[in-house]
């Protein structure tokens, strides 16, 4: 596989893991079988509904058993399109995919002595394998915590992998929040909730790197929560919008919080599954936004362009929607 193109590649096999969440395991090359999926890199798989294209991103995550193929945790939604596709799809059968491409400028978690992970649903899928990497440095000696929200007991994904890996390692601790509290606590850890900044504060301190991925609105919520309790726990980094917290450039100088990008490379970024548009001087990866779009397609017209006037003139846009533009931005145009 590239990330220049798609090509076609065979569903090699499917388990269900629980009521809407399988695992699908395509035949596509990885150096080694435990290798794991570059850092903020996806695979943007293609297919057609309807004789219209349907373009979903999904992060491989990491399994133990040294099986092969590259394999994908996904949520099924009733009314999915691309859930559609893919539960149509036998083994045996193929799939247009690319990748691994996206970015994001991720922290140098080594240099953090606590981490916190909160996870939201299948948003433990970019999580779990940088856990099970950082633990098997043998010299490391941090902790590591998982605050990980779910719906109710039987959507918690990895639940097995995630309590052997707390058995192991006494270093990292799981603490379940679920919406609905379930008749019994199964020996787990469980919050009943939301992910609130009375729990947060439970249990993050003030030198913890928290590291944030589920829905959009999900991190939002985190967000927020994380800012009302202020100084100490300004420190997070979230997935989506894939850009650490302005506040703590000068802390993290591993990494470039204003990555610089010339108009050049902007207009490489021109397809609908790679598209990079710029407003207002600042560089936007639209990617994945492209199908949740109210205005649909439309958005191409901005691909691989400076889209200022697009946004600003021909068409008004909310507050909201320039709220969702925010969490999209990769960097700053160079001039």
């Amino acid at each position: 596989m590239n990330d220049k193109e798609f090509h076609r590649f065979p569903l090699v096999g499917r388990q269900r893991v629980n009521h809407n969440t399988e695992v699908l395991s395509f035949d596509m090359a990885l150096p080694t079988p435990t290798t794991p999926f570059p850092l903020g890199k996806h695979v943007s798989f293609r297919g057609l509904l309807h004789n219209k294209p349907v373009v979903r991103s999904y992060t491989p995550t990491l399994f133990e058993d040294h099986a092969p193929g590259m394999r994908f945790l996904i949520k099924m939604y009733p009314e999915g399109q691309m859930s559609t596709i893919l539960r149509d799809l036998k083994v045996g059968e193929t799939l247009e995919a690319m990748g691994p491409i996206g970015h994001a400028n991720f922290p140098n978690l080594r240099d953090f002595r606590e981490i916190v992970f909160v996870a939201g649903g299948t948003g433990i899928t970019p999580i779990y394998p940088m856990i099970v990497n950082l633990l098997s440095e043998k010299e490391r000696v941090g902790s590591m915590t998982l605050l990980y929200a779910n719906n109710c007991l039987d959507d918690i994904l990895l639940l097995d992998k995630l309590r052997d890996l707390g058995s192991v390692h006494k270093q990292f601790r799981v603490h379940h929040i679920l919406k609905e509290a379930p008749l019994s606590s199964n020996n787990l850890s469980i919050e009943t909730g939301f992910c609130t900044k009375e729990i947060i504060k439970k249990y993050t301190s003030p030198q913890s790197l928290i590291m944030i991925c589920g829905p959009p609105k999900m991190e939002d919520f985190v967000v927020e929560q994380l800012k009302v309790l202020g100084p100490g726990f300004d420190k997070y980094f979230t997935f989506t919008k894939a850009a650490l917290t302005v506040e703590h450039k000068t802390v993290l100088d591993s990494v470039n919080l204003h990555k610089y990008f010339k108009m050049s490379e902007v207009e490489k970024h021109n397809k609908e599954s790679d598209c990079w548009t710029v407003i207002e001087d600042k560089v936007y990866d639209m990617t994945k936004f492209i199908d949740e779009h109210p205005g649909g397609y439309i958005i191409l017209d901005g691909a691989g362009k400076d889209a200022t006037e697009l946004f600003n003139v021909e068409f008004v846009h909310s507050a909201d929607a320039r709220k969702e533009l925010d969490r999209l931005q990769i960097g700053l145009l160079e001039k």
